[in-house]
């Protein structure tokens, strides 16, 4: 895994601190997105609010999943063929990573700097590409997402 010992130490600590403001940190998130890629609300059938539940809680099941591969790339994997389904695109993924850096640095502040901010664009870049890598789903011999 990319994401080294300490990367994933800074990671959990810093998390813990974003877990305790998850709703604000989760809307936070979905207004850069949508500043960033306008067109995306078109994929988000439930409101911005549970829609952040939703992020703030898959977020914490990949942090808690950094200690164990086969369990974080299974997830990894499950959440690209899903986000494929629901038409999300590669392009997309550079969007969702600016969105939740800046919303890291955003509910952090200071905190989120240097080694921190590194940590996190890591686990990021870890969890898209294997996202973007996912198999995809086979719709009419069509593979979805690819």
């Amino acid at each position: 895994m990319p994401v080294n010992p300490s990367q994933i130490e800074l990671v959990r600590r810093t998390h813990a601190q974003v877990e305790a403001v998850a709703g604000q940190a989760g809307s936070a998130f979905y207004r850069h997105l949508f500043q960033l890629e306008p067109a995306a609300r078109a994929l988000f059938a439930a409101t911005e609010a549970d829609q952040g539940r939703k992020l703030m809680d898959m977020i914490a099941s990949l942090v808690e999943a950094l200690e164990a591969p086969a369990r974080f790339y299974a997830l990894c994997h499950d959440l690209g063929n899903r986000h494929a389904c629901y038409g999300v695109a590669e392009a997309h993924y550079d969007a969702v990573g600016t969105a939740l850096l800046r919303t890291l640095r955003e509910q952090l502040g200071p905190g989120f700097a240097g080694p921190v901010e590194e940590a996190w664009a890591a686990l990021y870049g870890e969890i898209a590409e294997t996202m973007m890598a996912a198999p995809g789903l086979s719709l009419a011999g069509e593979t979805v997402g690819q």
